[in-house]
Parts: C-alpha cells; sequence; structure tokens
C-alpha cells in the first residue's frame, strides 16, 4: 500500500494503490509545489505502513475507499461530514499518536534539529517562554502530529475542493479541519502544545475587524490559525529535521508570522468608523466592537436585492431569451437542477450562463448572489439552449464536477482543434475588436489572443482537466446519447459548438432589438 501525488496533470492529485486497486483524490488546492519541494511529502508515511501487518493495511484503504465513495454519492454537507468524520476515527486506530511517535523515534530517516533543547531553559535575556518554545519531546510529537496528518491531504484537498464555494474562500480550512472533530486528534499534547504556541506568539493581533465581521471572534482566532497552520503547512512539511535552520517549528513561525504580523492592512476590506468630534466617549466606549467597523462592499445592499429580484422571475427570464418556451419546459429543467445545490458548481457552467443569460441578468452577477439563485437560473439556462436546439451543451449546462480517474472519460489527442474559419469569421461579425495587435513581453511581441477565442480557449481547458456528470432529466439525456448515462463524455468538436452557441445568442439578441 502506498500513497503519491500525481503533479503532471494540470491539476495535482492524490493517489493511494493497494493490492492493485486505486484511488484518486484532488490536490489542487495545495498546489504543486507543496509536493515538489525537494523532499518526498509521503515518504514516512509509505514506510510506516509498510511496517504494518497486511489486515491493518487493508483496512486503513478500505477507510480511504469509504471517504471516496462518500464524496462520490453523498450530497448533503451533513451528511457528507458526518461519513468522513466516522472514516477519520477509523483511521486514527492505526495512526495512533504515542504509538507514531515511537516509531518516528526509532526511525533513522527523522532527526531532531539543533537547536531543539532537551528541557526548557528559562532566561531573562530573551523574549522565551515555555509556551513559546518547542523541547525536543514536543517536537517527536508535533512531527508524529505531521506524520497522521498525511492522511489527511486527500481527505483535506477532495473536501475543500468540493465545499469552497459554499463555504467560501476565507475559512475553507478552518470549515476542513474541524473534520477532525471527536476524533480524539484534537484533544492530544500534540495539538494542545501547537494551540499553546500559535496563541502565545500571535495574541497581540487576535482582534482582527475583518475576521470579527466575518463571524471570526478574537477567542476563536487561535482555533483558526490552527487550522491554518495544520491544513497548510504540517499536513506537507518536512519531517525529516535534516536543516536546522528550515525545520517542521521553524517553518510553523514563518507561516504565523507571514500571515498574522506581516499581513497587508492596506487591503482589507475593513475600515474603521470615523466618529465625529460631537460623540462623547461615553456614547464610544458604549458601542461593541462590531459596531466600531464597517465592511467595504463592491454592492450595496439595494442592488444586491435587485440582482436577486431578477434571479427570481426565472420564467420571465426564460421568455426574454425563447418567447416560445412553455412554463412546462421551464419548470422540469429548474427541478432536475436542485441536485447542484449539493455539488461543484463548475466555472464553464457559470460562464455559459453568462454568455447566454446576458439579455436576461446581469453576466457578472453569478458571483454575488446565493448558490440557490445559481442553481435555478441554470435550469433556465439548460431549458433555454434546449428549446434552442442546443441540446448536448444544454445537458453540460447543468452537470456537475466529479473526481476520479476511472470516471474521466479522455478526449481523442485531436479534440480541441481549431475552430473552423467560417465559424470563426461568424464570431468575428458580431466580436470584431481585440485590445490590440500584439502582445509584449519581457522578449518579444507576440500576437494579441481574440478575447472570445481565448475565453473559449479557457472553458474548453477546464472541460476537459475534469469529469462531468449531468442531472438532466433521463428523457434529455437518452435522446442526446441514445442511452440513460451520467458520466458526460465532451465531444471532440466542443470549441465549434460553444462558438456555434455565442453566434446564435448575438443573432437572437439583434433580432430581439429590431
Amino acid at each position: 500500500m502506498k500513497i503519491f501525488a500525481n503533479i503532471y496533470k494540470a491539476r495535482p492529485e492524490v493517489v493511494i494503490e493497494h493490492n492493485g486497486e486505486e484511488v484518486i483524490f484532488s490536490a489542487s488546492v495545495f498546489g504543486k509545489k507543496a509536493f515538489d519541494d525537494g523532499f518526498d511529502v509521503f515518504d514516512q508515511i509509505n514506510r510506516y505502513w509498510a511496517s504494518l501487518p497486511y489486515a491493518q493495511q487493508e483496512a486503513i484503504y478500505k477507510a480511504f475507499k469509504e471517504v471516496y465513495r462518500g464524496f462520490d454519492q453523498i450530497f448533503t454537507s451533513d451528511e457528507l461530514y458526518e461519513h468522513l468524520n466516522a472514516q477519520i476515527k477509523e483511521l486514527v486506530k492505526y495512526h495512533n499518536l504515542e504509538r507514531l511517535e515511537t516509531w518516528v523515534s526509532m526511525d533513522p530517516s527523522f532527526m531532531v534539529p539543533e537547536g531543539i533543547q532537551e528541557t526548557f531553559h528559562a532566561s531573562i535575556d530573551d523574549n522565551n517562554t515555555r509556551d513559546k518554545t518547542y523541547t525536543r519531546k514536543d517536537y517527536v510529537q508535533i512531527v508524529s502530529l505531521a506524520l497522521f496528518l498525511r492522511c489527511m491531504v486527500p481527505i483535506w484537498g477532495e473536501y475543500i475542493n468540493s465545499t469552497r464555494r459554499d463555504t467560501g474562500m476565507e475559512y475553507k480550512e478552518y470549515i476542513a479541519f474541524q473534520l477532525l472533530t471527536n476524533t480524539g486528534i484534537l484533544e492530544s499534547e500534540a495539538i494542545q502544545k501547537l494551540t499553546t504556541y500559535i496563541v502565545s506568539i500571535t495574541k497581540e493581533k487576535h482582534r482582527n475587524p475583518e475576521k470579527i465581521l466575518n463571524g471570526i471572534s478574537s477567542e476563536d482566532m487561535g482555533f483558526l490559525l490552527l487550522a491554518l497552520t495544520c491544513v497548510r503547512r504540517l499536513c506537507v512539511g518536512d519531517l525529516r529535521g535534516h536543516d536546522p535552520k528550515s525545520h517542521l517549528v521553524s517553518k510553523v513561525y514563518k507561516y504565523l508570522y507571514q500571515k498574522v504580523f506581516n499581513a497587508s492592512e492596506t487591503d482589507s476590506d475593513v475600515q474603521q468608523k470615523i466618529f465625529s468630534d460631537n460623540s462623547s466617549s461615553s456614547d464610544q466606549s458604549k458601542r461593541s466592537i462590531l459596531e466600531s467597523y464597517r465592511k467595504r462592499t463592491e454592492l450595496s445592499l439595494g442592488e444586491l436585492a435587485e440582482l436577486e429580484f431578477a434571479y427570481e422571475d426565472l420564467y420571465g427570464a426564460a421568455l426574454r431569451l425563447a418567447p416560445t418556451i412553455t412554463e412546462e419546459e421551464v419548470r422540469k429543467s429548474v427541478e432536475t437542477s436542485q441536485i447542484l445545490r449539493f455539488e461543484r458548481i463548475g466555472d464553464p457552467q457559470l460562464i455559459m450562463m453568462s454568455w447566454v443569460m446576458k439579455t436576461a441578468i446581469q453576466p457578472k452577477s453569478v458571483y454575488y448572489v446565493g448558490k440557490d439563485y445559481v442553481v435555478s437560473m441554470l435550469g433556465v439556462l439548460e431549458a433555454v439552449l434546449w428549446h434552442w436546439g442546443h441540446k448536448y451543451l444544454s445537458i453540460l449546462s447543468t452537470s456537475h464536477m466529479i473526481i476520479g480517474q476511472e470516471e474521466m472519460i479522455v478526449a481523442p489527442v485531436d479534440s480541441r482543434g481549431q475552430i473552423p474559419l467560417e465559424v470563426q469569421q461568424g464570431l468575428l461579425k458580431y466580436y470584431p475588436y481585440i485590445w490590440s495587435t500584439l502582445k509584449r513581453n519581457t522578449k518579444q511581441s507576440v500576437p494579441e489572443p481574440h478575447p472570445v477565442l481565448h475565453s473559449i480557449d479557457l472553458v474548453v481547458d477546464d472541460l476537459f482537466n475534469n469529469a462531468w456528470r449531468s442531472t438532466a432529466s433521463e428523457d434529455k439525456v437518452a435522446e442526446v446519447f441514445g442511452e440513460v448515462r451520467r458520466k458526460m463524455p465532451i465531444h471532440a468538436a466542443i470549441k465549434t459548438e460553444l462558438a456555434k452557441l455565442l453566434i446564435d445568442v448575438e443573432t437572437r439578441r439583434s433580432h430581439l432589438t429590431v
């Protein structure tokens, strides 16, 4: 049994192999550099697994298979959380931290770096305290913790990739870290020491107004930083301890310093309110910290309400694009699209919606309204495209992203062929302009790509880099493919189909304005 990172894909993956089988998880959230930094992230955990009896290896692999099944088949966030938490508990059985400490202490590949003392010695000459200091015992414990967290890399990678659109980018690690709740890991000595260490060196920065306004109190800042440290550094950090100036604890310190003390305050979306001179100090003292700050927003509440109102009129939006469409057509598509509420909505679908629906809704509004609004409008998009005759694209528009090598349908090598010249000319009729004729770089000037053709290229790249599953009704799927199938193949001529769709959109818009 072994685990390894595949960084030669467009988006990195983590693969777990055992007895001729494999399960594949997304690792794009970590980036390629996390797995290509001069050492093998999974070397130690692979050697630990190799030391276990075969039955235990089987049990570990079974837990990962169940994790994969959960991502593939469970749609609700609460049910997915409970399922993953149960499998993590199963993994903890075979990765007891005390057992890992013993194994780490005996394995010759691990070293306690020079400078890590056996015991803590207080000194009045520096600012060190016991809370800010790691002894040899503490260091072995954090290495053992990081060794276990190797098991969390595929789980966190897939979980964050699956849920970040719903949880938001700011606290995705905070939410993912909570998968360890009730597993015993959060109560371990290693976590308790790390928490104490983080709080002691960052406590002066715990009153962060932006995070307070986003729902993180100053008391919770320690847990947020703990989550970030474990998810971003410990689980992929170098465990060997060969470099006394760049060991695990020093990496943690540097990360926290950069995250907390070196963060740009000028880029914050939060500004402190300026009280007028005639407001008394007693009045100000009665205000809460939350009331003392205001959050910058790109849209006013009134503008956001207007966008949401536009999204609520689903049939009206459909009629503006397809005057002969029936309410029943729209209702059925909106109904089947609701599965997307529990799935990842890909960028290709959002971009297609902005292309087609721009007569009815603001193209960029998709990034400001809630997911429920977006899902329902994608249902409208499916109905409109089907009514127009773009039946394959109609089904694709309400498909969602899936992860798993066995699920992917690889297109032929020439599938990303160029759009025929006559179709390109049709596009240029409606989109004749580019920013400039030449794009300069440091070495030479190169032709500037046409923005519309470039946008199509980006959509197609995203389609080929992922696997997709349809949510459309069975009768629609059967009509397009001749059978009921949920795995979506990407057509060889997808670029041309998208280009023809854009031409159709603009042709219909020009007729509406006549």
